[in-house]
């Protein structure tokens, strides 16, 4: 199977991705309405992609202007299609592939967060995109929300998106996250979490 870059520098070019029994790669429509509803928060953003998959989400954000991205997955089949769509945009440089799940990547204080040297050390962006199913091994939203906030590998100013099954319930925040908003594609969402304010 095959992705394509829907916009950014790299436009058109096309990307593997893994066997669907191992990942559910975002469609082009939800894609197209993540980079919308972010603008210009991607421009020189470093965004953290958690439960990668084949990397897509977070190699169009390279494309349209984010300075790094480190993708979090635990399938080494996923890991290696990460690996090579990276290879095929070019952009190792500015990349982190994290082996492992993303309770551990959040819980590991000692977790490389590394960036490159002009950019922040925190994450300005975190995309999650969890099996929409929890036996896939995914933490429940309503742990996920404070785990990220607690584990200091994100900015205060950060939001938080996360992509889910339309039929989901979702916590209204938690951790310092307050939900803004959900947008509905036919059986995905994306609902987004920012900072509470003081």
């Amino acid at each position: 199977m095959t992705l394509r870059i829907g916009a950014g520098d790299q436009k058109g070019r096309l990307l593997r991705a893994p066997a669907r029994a191992v990942t559910r790669p975002t469609s082009g429509r939800v894609r197209g309405a993540l980079f919308n509803i972010l603008g210009n928060r991607v421009l020189n953003a470093v965004w953290l992609d958690l439960y990668a998959g084949s990397g897509i989400i977070g190699l169009e954000a390279l494309c349209r202007g984010a300075a790094w991205t480190t993708f979090v997955e635990a399938h080494p089949d996923a890991r290696r299609c990460i690996t090579r769509n990276i290879q095929t945009l070019g952009v190792a440089d500015r990349t982190q592939i994290w082996p492992g799940t993303v309770e551990r990547f959040l819980r590991d204080r000692t977790a490389s967060t590394t960036t490159p040297r002009s950019a922040p050390p925190l994450f300005d962006v975190v995309f999650a995109d969890p099996p929409y199913h929890t036996e896939g091994g995914a933490i429940p939203l309503r742990q996920l929300l404070p785990l990220c906030r607690d584990s200091g590998k994100i900015a205060p100013h950060a939001w938080l998106i996360v992509e889910h099954a339309a039929t989901t319930a979702i916590p209204p925040g938690g951790g310092e996250w307050s939900r803004t908003r959900t947008y509905t594609y036919g059986e995905s969402a994306l609902t987004v979490y920012q900072p509470t304010l003081p």
